[in-house]
């Protein structure tokens, strides 16, 4: 596409940007003293896996990619497999994910993310489109799967457990309604 539009150099420098910052981030990571187990949903009704795209993200963060990327999954194949970092970015949500709801109606709280705080929202467009946004994603899942070795991106929303005591359970997170819901 650059070539059609004569805009070669800067996409070579683009590129080049990306992958620098990819590096840098697998390089920060590799002194990390565990590999977290990764869930990261891209769609909460059916719950879907994020992309290919967003699985090479958190092997770069130094995380491990919980299941297959694209495809359906259940909240019990999460609860078995209770990974320890949850992030979510809903297509067409934005930042709005009702983490609060999402957690009790799942029946996740005896989660090992949830009771080490580690639940997250990323904004669905540095996750959800292949483009150089993803390199915010980046920040934001290195963030969220190793805190110490990573500044917090001011755009990562983190669920905390008093939220989730004060939710109410008994209302199903609809995706299709995220625009009416404000994480906290």
């Amino acid at each position: 596409i650059a070539a059609v539009v004569d805009a070669q150099p800067q996409a070579e420098s683009l590129i080049t940007q990306m992958q620098s910052t990819i590096a840098s981030t697998r390089h920060r990571s590799a002194s990390r003293t565990s590999t977290p187990i990764v869930y990261c949903e891209e769609w909460g009704k059916p719950l879907i896996h994020s992309q290919t795209w967003v699985a090479e993200l958190v092997e770069a963060a130094g995380g491990r990619y919980l299941g297959t990327p694209g495809t359906h999954t259940t909240a019990e194949d999460i609860a078995a497999a209770d990974p320890d970092v949850l992030l979510f970015a809903w297509c067409g949500a934005g930042n709005r994910v009702p983490l609060e709801r999402v957690i009790p109606q799942r029946n996740w709280q005896s989660l090992k993310a949830v009771r080490e705080h580690r639940v997250f929202c990323i904004p669905d467009q540095y996750l959800n489109t292949p483009a150089p946004t993803l390199l915010e994603g980046l920040a934001c899942i290195a963030a969220a799967t190793h805190p110490p070795l990573h500044p917090i991106h001011p755009e990562l929303i983190q669920l905390g457990r008093a939220e989730i005591t004060a939710a109410e359970a008994s209302s199903d997170p609809d995706p299709s309604q995220a625009s009416a819901w404000s994480a906290k």
